[in-house]
């Protein structure tokens, strides 16, 4: 059973050695053919040791960076940079615009809101002082309502009490003149009876 564990121990650590070596990127042409150099000899049923394995990677990564930097140098045209340093300004420029016309609107709506604000305020304002106004109007017009009324009331009460001591003064003048008469009727009999008796 150990021998078992053994060779597929071996399949595993030579499947990851496979892996590691065909990490090459796909999409970078071959210009020139990848230099071989040589690793420390490892039979095909030996595993790499944990050096080893570092060994190879280091090596790999520094081909790959070398290969980049050849690529790089040769296939970037010359004006490319120029032209993307252009775009790049460019766009700095937009978004610096953007920026001014955001504040500018900003500081635009700030004023439009503070100035209708305070013409709100003014109007509440205006609005009490005219609600004060109209009461104290109102209050004045009760008075003098309540005032003519109460003038109209005493001038209805005087009429009556006039016209009471008229009516008292007609009786009494009308019983006088009754009385009068009757005292005349009265005079008048006597004066008759008295002739009569002469």
């Amino acid at each position: 059973m150990s021998s078992a564990l053994a060779a597929a121990k071996r399949r595993r650590a030579f499947g990851q050695q496979n892996n590691t070596t065909q990490q090459t990127p796909p999409s970078t042409p071959r210009t020139q053919p990848e230099p071989q150099t040589p690793s420390a000899p490892a039979p095909a049923n030996k595993p790499m040791t944990i050096n080893q394995a570092f060994k190879s990677l280091d090596e790999r990564i520094t081909n790959l960076d070398n290969k980049l930097t050849q690529q790089s140098a040769s296939a970037l045209p010359d004006g490319l940079i120029e032209e993307y340093e252009q775009r790049f300004d460019m766009i700095l420029n937009e978004i610096v615009n953007i920026k001014e016309v955001l504040m500018k609107l900003q500081t635009f709506s700030m004023e439009v809101n503070k100035s209708l604000h305070d013409e709100r305020i003014k109007m509440l304002s205006d609005i009490d002082c005219n609600i004060l106004q109209t009461d104290s109007i109102q209050e004045v017009m009760n008075d003098t309502h309540n005032i003519t009324q109460i003038q109209t009331i005493d001038v209805h009460a005087n009429t009556e009490e006039d016209q009471d001591a008229e009516h008292a003064e007609d009786a009494e003048e009308d019983q006088d003149a009754e009385h009068a008469e009757d005292a005349e009727d009265a005079e008048d009999a006597e004066d008759d009876i008295q002739e009569e008796d002469t």
